[in-house]
């Protein structure tokens, strides 16, 4: 049985900005976090077209050309959870003295 989503928490987010090129698209940088007992690297910041914040999770793709997530949400609550978390870590961050 796993804990819902509200009772994992968010830790250690660490942020690498993306290249210029990057940003210009829309990839802001990319994410180290530990949630739980796991760390979840290579989570991509990135801005809607609309300037919403987006983490998007690490994918592969096969053969023929299907994505396959390497670690992903399993619903969409769980999912806004651990986006505000992450969020929330990167503004703490920001805040903190250098």
């Amino acid at each position: 049985m796993t804990a819902p989503a509200s009772q994992v928490r968010v830790s250690g987010v660490r942020f690498t900005h993306g290249s210029e090129a990057d940003r210009r698209a829309g990839l802001l940088g990319w994410l180290r976090v530990r949630y739980g007992a796991l760390e979840l690297d290579g989570l991509a910041l990135r801005r809607s077209g609309d300037g919403r914040f987006l983490v998007t999770f690490p994918s592969r793709r096969d053969s023929a050309g299907r994505e396959h997530p390497l670690v992903r949400p399993l619903d969409y609550a769980s999912r806004r959870d651990l986006e505000a978390q992450i969020l929330r870590g990167i503004e703490d961050a920001r805040r903190r003295p250098a």
